[in-house]
């Protein structure tokens, strides 16, 4: 648990560790013209250690959908990281309104630490209109996680549960996906199914450059560049199967593809990835990771 230390909590529920990490609070001290386009957001993530970019994603999101009335949901993130934070100190998450209409909304959200920018987002939100549900990209034909082991995750909370469909560890430092992934034995309600997406799609994408049984994880050091995420439907299911592979990788950089589906093989989410690789050894898992610039 933390103190939260301004005033109306705005509290999204998935498991008691992530309804606290992402436990936002408004802070009311815009005026005038700013105070109509600018809401300033304050939380304190417990830990220790680098923060985790997926948290950042989802503090946005949890930020954005605050500042928008009716049954706007998520259509797309774009987030791009600058600097690395930390876990503990307080996290400023600013949101300044660029477009308000009858269907769309556009906000750009800025998550600051000791008066320096981490991460620069833009939300898409939209209202969902009537239309046909097309053909979606299958869900691959994978084991039930009730038959796979529990991964260890290496976060400083135990916020999720991991169960990959090959065994992986906190030094293994290698390709992780395909991994099934659920926030604690509950179904997540509407409101907080796009930020917990976005926490999750982040989860083992710095290490998707690197194939299984290779030693490239130990020789280079994978940093968090950017991350989109296009959200395609709600979910409702307990678990999450997400997916990952490298498309690219050329000139220190690399780039990565995904997609998230629920348990009934339904696509959630895609999402791409691009990092920086650099000539350095690789570094322990997200909890303790330099997950950006």
């Amino acid at each position: 648990m933390f103190v939260v230390q301004t005033t109306e909590c705005i509290r999204i529920t998935v498991t008691d560790s992530l309804r606290d990490v992402l436990s936002i609070s408004r802070v009311d001290e815009a005026h005038g013209e700013e105070a109509s386009s600018v809401e300033r957001f304050t939380v304190s993530p417990p830990g220790d250690g680098f923060l985790f970019a997926g948290l950042s994603m989802a503090l946005g999101i949890t930020a954005a959908q605050a500042t928008v009335e009716g049954d706007l949901v998520p259509k797309s993130l774009h987030s791009i990281f600058v600097r690395p934070g930390r876990w503990g100190p307080e996290l400023d998450v600013n949101v300044i309104r660029e477009n308000d209409s009858r269907n769309f909304a556009v906000r750009r959200v800025l998550v600051k630490q000791n008066g320096r920018t981490l991460a620069e987002q833009m939300v898409l939100l939209h209202r969902p209109e009537k239309g046909n549900d097309g053909p979606a990209s299958p869900a691959p034909d994978l084991p039930d996680p009730s038959q796979l082991p529990v991964a260890a995750h290496g976060l400083p909370w135990d916020v999720i549960e991991l169960r990959p469909v090959q065994p992986h560890g906190t030094e293994t430092w290698e390709l992780m996906h395909p991994y099934w992934a659920r926030f604690g034995k509950v179904t997540v309600e509407p409101t907080l199914r796009a930020p917990a997406v976005a926490f999750v799609t982040d989860y083992g994408m710095t290490y998707t450059p690197f194939p299984r049984g290779s030693t490239g994880g130990r020789k280079y050091l994978s940093q968090t560049l950017s991350h989109t995420i296009w959200f395609h439907r709600q979910w409702g299911t307990e678990w999450l199967l997400l997916s990952a592979r490298l498309r690219s990788t050329n000139g220190g950089r690399y780039l990565s593809e995904g997609e998230a589906h629920d348990e009934d093989g339904f696509l959630v989410a895609s999402f791409m990835q691009e990092g920086l690789l650099s000539s350095e050894p690789s570094r322990p898992w997200p909890g303790t990771d330099t997950s950006a610039q």
